[in-house]
């Protein structure tokens, strides 16, 4: 057989100690309490229970109907519908965005037309709209808007 057959060796040979593998005592066990979600809730609703301060005065009392009220209303408030909220609802919904989350597209249906775009901001009496294809924003007046649709990104 020829020399091309085998491998040759190599050019440049660096030598490598030879380092044994330092060994560490590993954790081979582990025990945790599972109920340690279910402490959590009740910490909560417990650091909701007034204590005295310093003064000796009481800090607002908060009972437990109070606080599934408002977790309950907060609730009610994320499952409404888009359709069955109201023109400012709807408004609102497309303001209070995440400033992370892509703006969302609306089509925004008027007397004389329908404008497809992005709500920027609103005043008392007006909406400052861009529409899509466009690079100035418009002002839509609240009288004349009779319906927002969702469209997408």
């Amino acid at each position: 057989m020829s020399k091309s057959e085998y491998a040759k060796e190599p050019l440049l040979y660096i030598h490598q100690p030879d380092l044994n593998q330092p060994k560490a005592t590993m954790q081979h066990h582990f025990m945790g309490n599972r109920n340690r979600s279910a402490h959590s809730k009740n910490e909560i609703k417990d650091s909701l229970i007034p204590r005295k301060t310093r003064s000796g005065k009481q800090i607002k009392e908060f009972t437990n109907k109070e606080v599934q009220n408002q977790e309950n209303h907060e609730d009610n408030k994320k499952k409404k519908q888009f359709k069955a909220m109201s023109i400012n609802e709807k408004i609102d919904y497309f303001l209070d965005r995440s400033e992370y989350a892509p703006p969302i597209n609306c089509l925004v249906i008027t007397d004389q037309k329908k404008y497809r775009g992005i709500i920027l901001d609103t005043t008392k009496e007006e909406v400052k709209f861009r529409p899509s294809n466009r690079k100035n924003s418009i002002k839509i007046t609240y009288d004349v808007i009779k319906d927002i649709q969702l469209v997408g990104f």
